[in-house]
């Protein structure tokens, strides 16, 4: 089973970053996902604020829970699809980079 952490705004649930992991083959998902915002947030590479709401890093929460998909391959095509659309989405809104 696939599984997904996501770290959420908090007040609003707006997805910072999330991790699609096969279940069984990551220790720690959260963790690293909590790591890996820590280390984009020192390097500039994302904002201590939600792009969409402006809620503070110090109210985000993270959450690890199952998906629908067996494997990361089949996961893969939906997974991606999600991506762009988030991408396109942090255009729209002019979060790319730090303001």
């Amino acid at each position: 089973m696939v599984r997904l952490v996501q770290c959420l705004c908090g007040p609003n649930r707006h997805a910072i970053l999330a991790l699609a992991y096969q279940e069984g083959q990551v220790e720690d998902a959260v963790g690293i996902l909590h790591r890996q915002v820590e280390e984009l947030i020192a390097s500039r590479g994302i904002n201590p604020w939600c792009g969409i709401c402006h809620a503070r890093q110090e109210g985000w929460q993270y959450e690890d829970g199952p998906t629908k998909f067996p494997s990361i391959a089949e996961a893969r095509p939906s997974l991606e699809a999600i991506q762009r659309a988030n991408l396109r989405a942090r255009d729209t809104l002019g979060q790319t980079g730090r303001n």
